[in-house]
């Protein structure tokens, strides 16, 4: 999808990179927003591919942390990724 957007002058705003908080760090249960329905029914949402992915930045993350000897988070991964692609005109991250 990207590259047809691009190629159509089309901008991408991605919604949620950081996966709902999952790739911020924190614990499911660890913030008032996790104890609300919403959390809850997005944590039971995940798929197998979803929760595969998550895995895969967690595990790039601390990779990078270990080549680098600095402390990089999933979410700086996966922030970095979104920005990398030519498309992405504004990542809603918030």
């Amino acid at each position: 999808m990207l590259p047809f957007c691009k190629d159509s002058g089309v901008g991408v705003i991605p919604w949620s990179p950081l996966a709902q908080g999952v790739l911020t760090g924190r614990k499911q249960g660890e913030s008032i927003r996790s104890g609300t329905a919403m959390a809850a029914h997005f944590y039971s949402s995940l798929t197998e591919s979803d929760k595969i992915i998550i895995e895969r930045v967690q595990e790039l993350a601390k990779k990078i942390s270990e080549r680098t000897k600095t402390d990089v988070t999933p979410s700086q991964v996966a922030t970095s990724w979104i920005l990398s692609k030519d498309a992405v005109t504004a990542p809603i991250v918030g």
